[in-house]
């Protein structure tokens, strides 16, 4: 009988009432060489860039074939004149072949460039005042 299970957070379907498999067994990993991690990267648009229609956020991501990237969050509340911000960079690492489109990574670093919290106060031009507030 055909049953749907979740082992180790995840979901499948299976023929087997009685057997419990693990989720390597459902998706198993395959590491990639050097090389072929470097070609994996190397196919990958120069930036991803996510945003919504409404507001004005987005976070844009640019990924280097050494699995290196740099990356900007950025927000506004035009209605109280703020700016929220993130600059980041950092590195992937261990990258893994679950099916033929999907890949996994661990990252392994990750630094920002500002302290989260800090906050200035900027002129935004017409002697409007605008505060920064880094993420």
């Amino acid at each position: 009988m055909l049953s749907y299970k979740t082992t180790d957070g995840f979901s499948y379907w299976s023929l087997y009432d009685n057997h419990e498999i693990s989720a390597e067994e459902v998706y198993p990993e395959v590491p990639l060489t050097e090389e072929e991690t470097r070609a994996l990267f190397a196919q990958i648009p120069e930036k991803f860039n996510f945003a919504n229609g409404k507001g004005g956020w987005s976070t844009w991501v640019q990924i280097s074939e050494d699995g290196t990237f740099i990356g900007n969050f950025h927000d506004s509340d035009m209605g109280v004149y703020t700016y929220y911000e993130c600059d980041f960079s950092g590195r992937f690492q261990n990258v893994r072949r679950m099916s033929e489109c999907v890949y996994v990574m661990e990252l392994a670093e990750l630094n920002l460039a500002e302290e989260p919290g800090r906050e200035s106060v900027e002129d935004i031009g017409g002697g409007v005042l605008c505060k920064r507030i880094h993420k």
